[in-house]
């Protein structure tokens, strides 16, 4: 568990595999994914069961400290452990949280988390070249941008271009 001023991060438990479903399917929060297809509680459950054995991905539940619900998650994913690098998301889903700084804090704990105790030396966010507040949110966590690709995701009937954002150690 990493403790935080107004949150704490946990890991992932089955109990919270609802809440999970419910956010990625809330169209607002789905058009910043890179998933498209509506997320059922029968693919995240076998997803889990996946999960629970996979060294390359840490997930934790983003919890409001004082009342102790699920609020959203913040992960590392492709865990390369030989050179010392990770990918980086954020979902805060619980709308009453949101644009309050949560995903700041929370992302803070994860990077602190991430070099300090697991040795990863870079952390890679890729976000879409649309989703400004995601890009000004990462930067105001020390991310610099190392790349545009070019119409790399096919989203909504359209190639979307993502921007690569790395955060060294």
């Amino acid at each position: 568990m990493i403790i935080g001023e107004r949150i704490t991060l946990r890991e992932i438990e089955w109990d919270d595999l609802d809440s999970i479903v419910k956010w990625r399917n809330d169209l607002e929060i789905l058009r910043w994914l890179f998933s498209y297809l509506p997320l059922s509680k029968t693919k995240q459950r076998k997803w889990y069961e996946r999960y629970v054995e996979d060294e390359t991905e840490q997930i934790f539940i983003v919890e409001a400290k004082e009342e102790t619900i699920p609020i959203g998650t913040v992960e590392l994913t492709s865990i390369d452990y030989k050179n010392q690098r990770a990918e980086l998301g954020v979902l805060i889903g619980d709308e009453s949280w949101q644009n309050k700084g949560i995903g700041k804090e929370a992302l803070d704990l994860l990077i602190k988390f991430a070099f300090d105790e697991m040795n990863i030396r870079k952390i890679k966010a890729i976000v879409f070249e649309e989703n400004v507040p995601a890009i000004r949110l990462y930067k105001s966590c020390g991310f610099v941008e190392e790349g545009v690709l070019e119409k790399e995701v096919y989203k909504n009937g359209e190639f979307k271009s993502v921007v690569v954002m790395a955060l060294f150690k």
